[in-house]
């Protein structure tokens, strides 16, 4: 009976492990993809809205070429738990890889997304990295998009994405949405 137990809970730790990033402790991109495709089949199905924002810290390879990679590590923690600190009940925000995020908002109209994606802009600028002889302010670009009835996923995801890379030219730590 010990063994089952143990069996069934080394189970549920890699299940775990299987969707959570390693270093940042939130959803990976697999658990983005399969709640995007979730998200999805509810539009299709019950015409529920959701909107989807991507993330990017700006300059983060120079912060890793100049501090190293402990301190872009710490940044992507921090940036990480300030992100999971201020979702709503039921959003989901995960890093998809490098200094990459993607945030999934159920249930949300386009003022709404806006909203969080400031939010969320705000609160990164105001978080700071203190090293021993300064502070290392981080800020993000934001892309910000709703679902609409001509979508597909990938679409979407490219809408997004396409926003994000308007904010980095538009000069970074900005919002674009539609």
């Amino acid at each position: 009976m010990m063994k089952l137990h143990r069996l069934r809970f080394s189970s549920k730790s890699l299940e775990k492990l299987a969707m959570l990033d390693e270093l940042t402790q939130i959803p990976n991109r697999r658990y983005i993809e399969n709640s995007i495709n979730l998200r999805f089949n509810e539009f299709l199905l019950n015409e529920i809205e959701f909107g989807i924002i991507f993330l990017d810290v700006d300059h983060f390879k120079e912060f890793n070429d100049h501090y190293g990679h402990d301190i872009g590590d710490l940044i992507l923690k921090t940036v990480s738990k300030t992100f999971s600190n201020n979702l709503r009940s039921g959003d989901t925000i995960g890093r998809l890889g490098g200094d990459e995020f993607i945030g999934i908002f159920p249930e949300i109209n386009k003022a709404e997304l806006k909203k969080i994606a400031e939010k969320l802009k705000v609160l990164v600028e105001k978080t700071y990295i203190e090293l021993k002889d300064k502070k290392i302010n981080v800020t993000i670009s934001v892309g910000a998009t709703l679902i609409n009835s001509n979508d597909t996923i990938n679409s979407l995801i490219k809408r997004a994405d396409d926003f994000l890379y308007a904010s980095k030219n538009k000069g970074r730590n900005c919002i674009t949405t539609e």
